[in-house]
């Protein structure tokens, strides 16, 4: 009958099954356990604590122009660009996604129009 060969082949797909099985598993263990918004949040608050400070220092005059606080600031400036890079890709991701559902909404929009009516409305069409 030929069974042999082809329980062969389920015993070899199933193997081929629990071994990438285990591989995601593996893979799972290895990611962070924070997500990118918890980190974000803990951030926001990192930046403004820092920002606190250096508005104190600048305000009582404890810190004269010098080399590094030139540096702070540089170090500073890149750190608020790749934020607001990252917000904005985000926001970005987040208007595609709602324009693309927007987009699928329209189809199903003109899906729904009546077989006896041209345009949609209630009125039959003339011939």
């Amino acid at each position: 009958l030929g069974l042999t060969a082809l329980f062969s082949q389920v015993v070899e797909a199933n193997n081929e099954f629990f071994r990438l099985t285990l591989a995601r598993v593996d893979e799972m263990k290895q990611r962070p356990g924070v997500t990118m918004s918890e980190l974000r949040l803990e951030a926001n608050d990192l930046l403004e604590d820092l920002l606190d400070r250096a508005e104190a220092i600048i305000t009582l005059g404890t810190l004269t122009p010098s080399t590094e606080l030139d540096a702070f600031v540089a170090g500073y400036n890149v750190l608020a660009n790749m934020y607001s890079n990252s917000l904005a890709q985000e926001q970005g991701r987040r208007d595609a996604s709602a324009s693309k559902d927007d987009d699928d909404d329209d189809d199903d929009d003109d899906a729904l129009v009546d077989e006896g009516t041209q345009t949609g409305e209630d009125e039959p069409v003339e011939e």
